[in-house]
C-alpha cells in the first residue's frame, strides 16, 4: 500500500539534518497523500513557509482575498517545534495535515469560510478520516503539547515583563515593547524554569 511506504519514509526522515528543499519536498508528498482523501487545492496554489518565529503554535493557515479577485493561502509551520529537534517527521506530518484541514475547509466553503468553525464538526470528520487511514503513525489533534526550549530571555527594567524567544530577538521585539512601556529590555540567563 502506498500509504505504508510513505509512512516508512516519514519515520526515517529526520528534518534536523535536511535542507529546506528536502523538507518542503517531503511536506509536498504528505500534502499530496492527504489530497487523495480530502478536497485540497493543488500544492502549487498554496505557499508553505518554515518560520523560526512561530513557537506557540506548530502551524497556522492564513488566507487573503486579493483586490483583483482570487485569494492566496499561506501555511506556516514552526521550525523550532517541528524541524530543529532530534525527532522524526511524524510531528511535522500531523501539523501539516492539521493546517491542510483548514485549507480544505476554506477551499470547500470559500464564500462563507468566515462563519465556519475552525475546529468544528467539519474539521473533526476530516481529521478522523486521515487518522484512521494513517494510524498509528499520524494523530491529528486540535492542540499540541510540544515542549518549547527557549534560548533567549529579555526582561524589562521598568515593568518587569519577560519575553522568551527561541531565536534571538530582533529590533522589532524591542520596538514593539517600547510602545507599551518606556523601560529597557535586557538579556537574562535562561533557566530550566523558562522551558
Amino acid at each position: 500500500m502506498a500509504e505504508d511506504k510513505l509512512m516508512t519514509e516519514v519515520r526515517l526522515f529526520y528534518p534536523r539534518y535536511q535542507s529546506d528543499q528536502q523538507i518542503l519536498a517531503m511536506l509536498r508528498k504528505l500534502y499530496l497523500a492527504a489530497s487523495k482523501y480530502i478536497l485540497l487545492p493543488n500544492w502549487e496554489k498554496i505557499k508553505v513557509v518554515l518560520s523560526g518565529r512561530l513557537v506557540k503554535k506548530a502551524g497556522k493557515m492564513v488566507y487573503n482575498v486579493k483586490a483583483e479577485g482570487g485569494y492566496s493561502i499561506t501555511v506556516t509551520l514552526s521550525r523550532p517545534l517541528l524541524f530543529e529537534q532530534d525527532i522524526n517527521f511524524m510531528r511535522a506530518a500531523a501539523s501539516l495535515w492539521h493546517e491542510a484541514l483548514h485549507v480544505s475547509n476554506l477551499y470547500s466553503h470559500l464564500h462563507h469560510y468566515e462563519i465556519l468553525e475552525r475546529h468544528g464538526p467539519n474539521f473533526d470528520q476530516k481529521a478522523a478520516l486521515l487518522n484512521e487511514i494513517f494510524k498509528p503513525d499520524i494523530k491529528i489533534t486540535v492542540f499540541h503539547n510540544y515542549n518549547v526550549q527557549f534560548n533567549y530571555k529579555l526582561c524589562c527594567t521598568l515593568c518587569n515583563a519577560v519575553i522568551r524567544r527561541v531565536v534571538k530577538p530582533g529590533k522589532l521585539t524591542r520596538k514593539t515593547h517600547s510602545k507599551t512601556c518606556n523601560g529597557e529590555l535586557s538579556y537574562q540567563p535562561i533557566t530550566p524554569a523558562d522551558w
